[in-house]
């Protein structure tokens, strides 16, 4: 007889742990982790929308189990875009700093307007920048950035170019917005360009205007 109450005694206490195990599972939200809402800060880039459109399919995922990488090839399909970065707001938020990238110069390619970004691409544009120099010739972004580098790490400013011009063989001209204009050999350096720099300002070459160093450890300096 007692064996026959206890044997009842745990199947109820074996049947009141698998319903109260149940219940719980049912109070559980499912979708607490659920990405609901992505949100833009920083540089609002041109289309918007369209990006808001094709980052609601990641909404479904679980938070934890987003990546950068998922969605770093929507972000870049935007060229103004120099980087950005990602934020997780738990429990189902997600922010996307995004930082536009500095447009350096204007350039003409196969007959339409662009600008040179300093995230190395070319970027559309319906108008030039009247503030930025002018690139004429088809240089890659990255020769273009190299020649940058190397006037920005000397004692010349680049905001006082007018003009860059660009040759098949490689090499570059620069004109400056006082007049001045300097043809470069094909390989530049920044001790080259403030060698250009302590010349130009020597009162004896103030009215020159023509500063050739195409040629190795020559300078010639003529007027147009």
């Amino acid at each position: 007889m007692l064996q026959s109450i206890d044997k009842k005694f745990f199947f109820y206490i074996i049947l009141f742990f698998l319903l109260v195990t149940i219940n719980n599972q049912k109070n559980i939200k499912p979708n607490l982790f659920e990405i609901k809402s992505i949100n833009l800060i920083g540089y609002k880039i041109f289309d918007e929308k369209k990006l808001l459109k094709e980052l609601d399919q990641y909404r479904v995922n679980n938070i934890f189990n987003l990546k950068k990488d998922l969605i770093e090839n929507l972000i870049y399909e935007n060229d103004t875009v120099e980087n950005f970065d990602v934020f997780k707001n738990y429990p189902s938020e997600i922010i996307i700093n995004i930082k536009k990238t500095k447009f350096l110069a204007n350039i003409k390619i196969d007959g339409k307007d662009y600008f040179i970004g300093a995230n190395k691409k070319f970027i559309k544009t319906k108008n030039n920048d009247p503030n930025l120099p002018t690139v004429f010739g088809k240089p890659s972004a990255e020769e273009f950035l190299r020649l940058r580098d190397n006037i920005i790490n000397s004692s010349l400013k680049f905001k006082d170019l007018e003009y860059l011009y660009f040759f098949p063989s490689k090499r570059w001209d620069l004109e400056f917005k006082n007049g001045n204009l300097l043809k470069l050999p094909l390989v530049t350096s920044p001790n080259l360009f403030e060698y250009y720099f302590k010349i130009s300002q020597l009162e004896q070459f103030k009215e020159k205007n023509v500063f050739d160093m195409r040629i190795d450890y020559q300078l010639i300096i003529n007027e147009f």
